[in-house]
């Protein structure tokens, strides 16, 4: 969640690609330059999450992100999200 601006999300996803993270799905949405992204994506261990976490916290813009341990909690509104949960 956070203040919606033009390449925020080719840096939330070139944090994927460089920690070698492989995205599954994604919900993208903006209102009121407001972005509410989810992302289920797969990592090899829980290290690995946590330093994603850390270089999206670290975005410009970037207010909250946090996983969401339910499959089923994965609906189109806010969040980021990790599904393989490791």
């Amino acid at each position: 969640t956070g203040s919606d601006r033009k390449g925020l999300l080719n840096e939330i996803t070139t944090v994927f690609v460089e920690f070698g993270a492989e995205v599954i799905r994604g919900n993208i949405s903006t209102e009121n330059q407001r972005i509410h992204n989810k992302f289920q994506i797969e990592v090899t261990h829980r290290s690995q999450l946590k330093d994603i976490f850390r270089k999206i916290q670290r975005i410009k813009g970037i207010e909250r992100v946090k996983r969401i341990r339910d499959p089923e909690q994965f609906t189109l509104d806010s969040g980021v999200r990790e599904a393989a949960r490791a």
